[in-house]
């Protein structure tokens, strides 16, 4: 598991992560709001509903460009694949 998972606090909000974000870049920050969101708020629950993460999980390309402008080595991609397998089987119990 990554640092990212393990302790969201080590994020220290610099935004080098959202700096570098294609999708980001792309979208002009309508996406999601910043790559920091997965490593940081959404494992401190600030985002409380699961169904809320959809849209932002799968917006994420997992280029992994966040990853490596990040200055404390959070593995923010990861952090997002395990945040997509969260929501895979949270969707596949809701089906049955």
């Amino acid at each position: 598991m990554s640092n990212s998972l393990v302790n969201p606090d080590e994020c220290i909000r610099c935004l080098l992560c959202f700096s570098v974000c294609p999708v980001i870049n792309e979208t002009a920050g309508k996406a999601f709001l910043s790559p920091n969101v997965f490593t940081a708020d959404i494992p401190r629950d600030l985002i409380i509903e699961i169904d809320a993460i959809e849209d932002i999980v799968y917006n994420c390309l997992t280029c992994n460009a966040c990853t490596l402008a990040c200055p404390r080595n959070l593995d923010t991609t990861q952090a997002v694949l395990f945040l997509r397998r969260i929501y895979s089987k949270y969707i596949m119990r809701k089906l049955k």
